[in-house]
Parts: structure tokens; sequence; C-alpha cells
């Protein structure tokens, strides 16, 4: 997580004002760097579940959009913490979501209230197109991800602490 996020934030202004196929090709660029990110949170949750002897879904290659949300709900449940991300996590659920569509008025406004709240940012600057995130957003997106996979890290007990202590499972098979 910590290179997707050092690498995302080394790129986050653009070079000069983009071109029509410029501004596609951001989009697109946020919105696979958001599922990357994504995607390393979601193993780190699946790794702690599994440590923690709990079962995981296996979703393939493209989980639900709010995967991580339920998975993250299970951790803090299972950890005893709360990490105060979950209202970070949906915004970014809704923006991921909204860089596939050209967005109207309304949905533009959303969008930018999204990208406040996922980012930690009041001043997220004034982008033409919403979905062209300005550098501070992606900052701050980055350091939200980055912190919380910290504090999750940070947050863990030694190997075997939680399973020593979790009730044993039934087997469904027996």
């Amino acid at each position: 997580m910590s290179s997707g996020c050092t690498f995302w934030a080394s790129h986050a202004a653009p070079f000069s004002p983009p071109t029509a196929k410029g501004v596609t090709a951001l989009i697109r660029m946020n919105g696979n760097r958001l599922k990357e990110l994504d995607r390393f949170l979601f193993n780190l949750l699946d790794a702690i579940l599994l440590a923690s002897g709990q079962r995981i879904r296996e979703y393939g290659e493209n989980p639900p959009a709010d995967a991580a949300i339920r998975k993250l709900s299970a951790v803090q449940s299972l950890l005893g913490m709360d990490f105060h991300a979950l209202a970070r996590l949906r915004a970014l659920m809704r923006i991921a979501s909204a860089l596939g569509r050209q967005p109207g008025e309304e949905a533009a406004r959303q969008l930018r209230a999204d990208i406040r709240i996922a980012s930690g940012q009041k001043d997220i600057g004034k982008a033409i197109d919403p979905r062209l995130f300005s550098e501070s957003a992606i900052l701050g997106i980055c350091e939200f991800y980055q912190t919380l996979g910290d504090n999750l890290v940070a947050a863990l007990p030694a190997p075997g602490a939680i399973r020593a202590h979790s009730a044993p499972r039934k087997s469904r098979f027996a």
C-alpha cells in the first residue's frame, strides 16, 4: 500500500493542462489507482481475518465495491477497535463508481463532496471536471490509505494471539 500511495502522490499534479484525450486518460488512471489502493487494503484485511482463524469469502478478481467496508467492519469488531474510516471508505466507493460516467451538475457537486470526505481536505481545488483530482485531494486520499494500513498493522496482536483466545470453530463437514 505504501508503494501505491507513494507512486500516486508523486504523480499527483498533471504536467500541463490536459487535452480531451488527456482528461479521459487521467480519469481512468485515477480510477485504476483507487482500485489498486482498495485492493491493497482488501488483501491486508483478508490477511488479518485469516490470521485470526476467520473464514473469508473469496470474491475472485473483482470484489463488490462495498467488500472492503464489510471486511473493515469485521476486523474492527475482531480487534475491538474503531479506526474511524468507514465514512471515508464509503465516499471512496462512491468516487470510484462515479469515475466511470460523465457527471451532471448535481452528481458533480456530490462527487466534490465525496472527494472532500475521502481526502479529509476542505479545499480540494477547482478542477474543470471533478473526476480530475487536485493534488491536495490525491495526497489526502493517499495519506488516508497509508494511515489506515499502518494503524491496522500496528493494532495486530502477536502471531497466534487472536487464534488462541477465539473459540474453536466447528467444522461444517463434521
